[in-house]
């Protein structure tokens, strides 16, 4: 999967996918098809998932929601979200976001095990 010399094509429904907490969480692009400059993940959550509100000290990601919608807590704000692209999240502020219908979304970060 050397996509940093090369084009890089991951088809839809593939990837490498686990279960976490009740999420579904697909690798789209890893550090090796990036040339070690992120990661892209496609998440899907059920109505209701939430993480507890946190930070990420090292990092920053972005998500696009392709689908569905979620109540967002960024900092001092909330807002809903539906498809688009919310801001991005920006070390050292709290965040979190409430799954208020099933939804997909792209996660972009740094590679993994890069951050936190």
């Amino acid at each position: 999967m050397d996509g940093s010399t090369q084009g890089y094509h991951m088809p839809a429904g593939e990837g490498d996918a686990w279960w976490f907490v009740d999420t579904r969480m697909t690798v789209k692009a890893d550090s090796t098809a990036t040339g070690g400059a992120l990661t892209v993940i496609e998440w899907s959550a059920p109505v209701g998932f939430a993480p507890p509100l946190h930070i990420h000290p090292m990092e920053e990601k972005m998500f696009y929601l392709l689908n569905g919608s979620i109540r967002v807590v960024c900092g001092d704000r909330e807002w809903d979200a539906g498809p688009g692209l919310p801001p991005p999240e920006a070390p050292d502020i709290a965040h979190m976001g409430e799954v208020s219908t099933r939804h997909n979304y792209l996660m972009v970060g740094p590679p993994v095990g890069s951050g936190e």
